[in-house]
């Protein structure tokens, strides 16, 4: 018995169901690769936070070091009086605004954080002398939904 039907590609059934599967792969590829993208994102926003809140923390360390005295207005001014800077003391920080900002005596303030980064919950804070203990200075603020934070005794 001879066979006269001759297979010469795929059926219709074939087809879509391969289209169907294809369809299904580059969704769950798309998928991932926009997930990647965005992770790589948050990452970089999150690292540039960490770099700018370590550099405002060092910038407080310096601007505090050799401070004799800090007074706070409003919870988000700090003025600190430093003999060693002469004619630039006092400095202030001012953190009124969305950004935080250091002028040293007369001179236009200097940024401290890009404004890409939201600075928010900034509390500047002096405790007196008390216990034996000397004067100390706290800020806490956050950058970039991180929290950050720096405390110091001053000198007397």
């Amino acid at each position: 018995m001879k066979n006269n039907f001759i297979h010469r590609g795929f059926t219709l059934v074939e087809v879509l169901i391969y289209i169907v599967l294809f369809g299904l792969l580059m969704t769950g590829a798309v998928t991932a690769a926009y997930q990647l993208l965005q992770s790589g994102q948050q990452q970089d926003i999150s690292f540039a936070a960490q770099q700018e809140g370590t550099f405002i923390n060092r910038k407080l360390a310096w601007a505090l070091g050799p401070a004799t005295n800090v007074s706070v207005a409003g919870g988000n001014v700090m003025t600190i009086t430093r003999p060693d800077l002469g004619s630039e003391s006092p400095l202030v920080i001012d953190a009124s605004g969305a950004q935080m900002m250091l002028a040293r005596g007369t001179a236009a303030p200097q940024f401290l954080n890009t404004p890409g980064l939201t600075l928010e919950n900034v509390l500047f804070e002096v405790t007196p002398a008390s216990g034996g203990l000397p004067k100390s200075v706290r800020v806490v603020f956050t950058l970039g939904k991180k929290p950050f934070s720096y405390a110091m005794y001053l000198r007397q």
